[in-house]
């Protein structure tokens, strides 16, 4: 019994909050503003126009940084080198053995 009293209770919910959203007084839709084809070709230029002028300024810019790239300074006074080598491993020879001593 309960859930049948719970369903019917449920119905007549939706059925309330149906005729609630029917009652609502729906708001007319704001029309959007769709712009012309001229409107917008003149928009297409005006952004023409900014985006040169800002290339333009950047080529300027970057122009500038190349002319004031630090130089290196090159050294022309003496200099040491180090140049390391690898020389053969001499033995000597213990000229005992031969015969021949050595004083």
């Amino acid at each position: 019994k309960s859930t049948a009293a719970k369903s019917a209770a449920t119905a007549q919910r939706i059925k309330v909050r149906d005729l609630e959203q029917r009652k609502k007084v729906k708001k007319p839709k704001e029309e959007e503003w769709v712009p012309t084809q001229e409107e917008l070709l003149e928009e297409a230029k005006i952004t023409e126009l900014e985006n040169i002028k800002s290339l333009e300024k950047y080529q300027k810019m970057e122009s500038e940084k190349k002319t004031k790239r630090p130089i290196k300074k090159v050294f022309s006074g003496p200099t040491i080198q180090y140049r390391s080598t690898r020389m053969p491993v001499i033995e000597e020879i213990d000229n005992s053995e031969n015969g021949v001593k050595k004083e």
